[in-house]
């Protein structure tokens, strides 16, 4: 009877000590890795690619934010490749296989909303949920806000981010961090005269 209770009673606390246990951060004080990472990061100002994770492991589609003051640059290179414009009132909309391009009057959509931190002020106490969680068989730290109703998830590895996980009301993804940079050509925003315009 005591060897049952104490086979039980080991199996109870390796259940327990299996499970993550996720703790929440009401206020941060700077110290999140989240805020570490982006604390000098330009919101007005940048240029982050990254590996589209939400097939598999091995997918290798690129992605491209970009941002200089009001113009915003969206880029996907893979078995699709476009990429999204926006700078004074419009919308130009790049098929590069058909070198060709739609151009349109519209409202700036944000696309790094609810991926990058659109304010490091606010980032620095903003509470968090933390803890541990596995991705394609590694376990990675993680780091979970709300950025006014995105859930953005960051995964680090120690210090290192490693993957971004979105959830919004439209649309959840998961992007393999490769690198942000501050200097970039601003010939990006640019349209190509190789690009014909498409008019209907």
């Amino acid at each position: 009877m005591k060897k049952k209770f104490f086979i039980i009673f080991l199996l109870m606390i390796f259940i327990c000590g299996c499970q993550s246990r996720n703790e929440v951060i009401k206020k941060a004080d700077g110290k999140s890795k989240t805020y570490q990472m982006f604390k000098d990061f330009n919101v007005n100002s940048y240029y982050v690619s990254f590996w589209d994770r939400n097939s598999s492991i091995n997918d290798d589609t690129k992605i491209i934010l970009a941002r200089l003051d009001d113009k915003y640059y969206y880029e996907i290179d893979g078995t699709v490749k476009q990429k999204i414009i926006q700078k004074d009132g419009f919308k130009y909309t790049v098929d590069v296989n058909a070198n060709s391009y739609f151009k349109k009057e519209s409202i700036i959509e944000d696309y790094s909303l609810g991926i990058l931190p659109n304010d490091i002020n606010k980032l620095k106490n903003m509470g968090y949920v933390k803890g541990e969680e596995k991705i394609f068989d590694n376990s990675y730290e993680f780091e979970k806000y709300d950025f006014d109703g995105r859930e953005v998830t960051y995964f680090y590895k120690n210090s290192k981010l490693i993957y971004i996980k979105y959830k919004n009301f439209l649309r959840e993804g998961m992007l393999k961090f490769n690198f942000i940079k501050t200097k970039f050509d601003e010939k990006i925003f640019d349209i190509d005269n190789k690009y014909e315009e498409l008019t209907y």
